[in-house]
């Protein structure tokens, strides 16, 4: 009897396992209906469908992003900068025959960190530094938290602390090039394009990925579509991925249309943003004595505690309201199965309690701040039995955000265009099962 050493006996078991994997190409068309009428009471609060486990690849299309780039001390970068002007300075070498082992080692592109904040704290260090050194009328000696420089005396350029380095666009580590792109904008997405499409299909192929255009199959379906007026498409798009049992299948997350994140708050209430309260100024008595305020201290010089009072006055995005939001799950138990779970919203009214006095003997404020950062005029928005001193004419319709949910579990057929129903919103899918090229190696 022959053993197989362990290390083969793990590489034939995982090259197996990736052999027998099923992989399918999903694609949808997710839209909505005007013409319809339901009984059906919108739900008043949205939905979170952003989960961590849940693969995203409509957000990884719209903001793409690279590998993150190493970790460069101020020090390291000055030291690649002066490097690389001294390689500019000496003469060009002779171009030598590259083997095929470093033709194959290209620069790897990664993305840059955004320093922007960084920047401005040792620009702002620098300022303070020298307002200190303004008022410090006596010849002291040089305080504690005065910047150390090299003094290194080669005739060359010396390493200033309290000057900042950028980070390098092109430099080599540890014989590794790479090639920093520039970290891009935090803007929120606004809109999704309702055909969402990859520019060509990925190289790697064992990780789920966007199909192009032209291996879409229900282009003129789509158009089929737009020309209904009881029918708009939200979302078209399609991708390949692996189906595994119900246990082991991912969930992905799929959003399209409008983001509502600027007009209405995550609970479903208009959003409404509030300004700084203007303080008024004391009333001072003349008669009284003035005192004299305590002196400010003078501010840190530090530049972690600059970092961290600038980084204070940088706004979080909000979360965005998308019109539709949610997850598939598709998974294989003999036969295929698909799990649906979408919201639809839609901007409308809601008919609320207002906050009133009166209301109740109690006293509250009308003007109550909710935790969203908004104005709400809102007490509450579900049902509830009113006081005596009111009727259903006191109550008033404010904007809402209401939702209709599309939750669905079926067993479907590949190949097969399959329709899921809801009287405001709908879905066609279609799953057609992909042979996974293998390599020859």
């Amino acid at each position: 009897m022959k053993f197989i050493p362990t290390a083969l006996a793990l590489a034939l078991v995982s090259g197996s396992t990736f052999a027998n994997e099923s992989w399918f190409e999903i694609e949808l068309i997710l839209f909505e209906r005007h013409s319809e009428e339901t009984a059906q009471v919108p739900h008043r609060q949205p939905r979170d469908f952003i989960k961590h486990t849940a693969i995203d690849l409509v957000t990884a299309q719209l903001s793409p992003s690279y590998v993150a780039c190493p970790v460069l001390s101020q020090r390291q970068r000055f030291d690649l900068a002066k490097a690389q002007q001294a390689t500019l300075t000496q003469p060009a070498p002779q171009p030598e025959v590259m083997t095929d082992l470093e033709q194959l080692s290209q620069p790897v592109i990664c993305q840059a960190p955004d320093e922007s904040i960084l920047s401005q704290a040792y620009t702002i260090r620098a300022q303070r530094l020298t307002e200190q050194a303004t008022l410090n009328q006596s010849n002291m000696p040089t305080p504690s938290n005065t910047l150390p420089q090299d003094l290194s005396t080669n005739g060359e350029s010396l390493f200033d602390a309290g000057a900042f380095v950028a980070y390098p666009s092109l430099f080599t580590i540890d014989e590794q090039a790479y090639t920093a792109a520039t970290p891009q904008a935090a803007a929120p997405i606004n809109s999704v394009p309702i055909t969402l499409v990859s520019d060509e299909l990925a190289t790697e192929r064992d990780a789920p990925h966007l199909l192009p255009l032209d291996k879409l199959q229900m282009v003129e379906l789509r158009k089929k579509m737009r020309w209904q007026k009881s029918l708009t498409p939200i979302l078209h798009t399609g991708w390949r991925q692996p189906v595994y049992a119900r246990h082991l299948a991912q969930r992905y997350h799929l959003f399209g249309g409008s983001n509502y994140a600027t007009r209405f708050n995550a609970d479903g209430s208009e959003y409404i943003p509030v300004s700084e309260p203007m303080l008024a100024p004391p009333n001072l008595d003349i008669d009284e004595p003035m005192l004299i305020p305590p002196q400010p201290s003078l501010p840190s010089v530090s530049l972690e505690d600059i970092v961290a009072e600038l980084s204070a006055e940088v706004t979080t995005p909000r979360s965005p309201l998308w019109q539709l939001d949610g997850s598939l799950k598709i998974y294989l138990n003999r036969f295929l199965f698909i799990e649906s779970d979408f919201d639809l919203r839609k901007p409308g009214t809601v008919s609320v309690v207002p906050e009133h006095p009166t209301l109740d003997g109690a006293d509250f404020d009308p003007l109550a701040i909710t935790p969203a950062g908004s104005i709400s005029l809102v007490k509450q928005v579900e049902p509830v039995e009113l006081p005596a001193q009111m009727d259903q004419a006191s109550l008033i319709e404010v904007p809402w955000l209401n939702s209709s949910q599309l939750t669905q579990h079926r067993r479907v057929r590949s190949k097969e265009i399959h329709y899921f129903d809801h009287p405001n919103f709908g879905m066609v899918i279609q799953i057609r099962r992909f042979k996974l090229e293998s390599d020859e190696e």
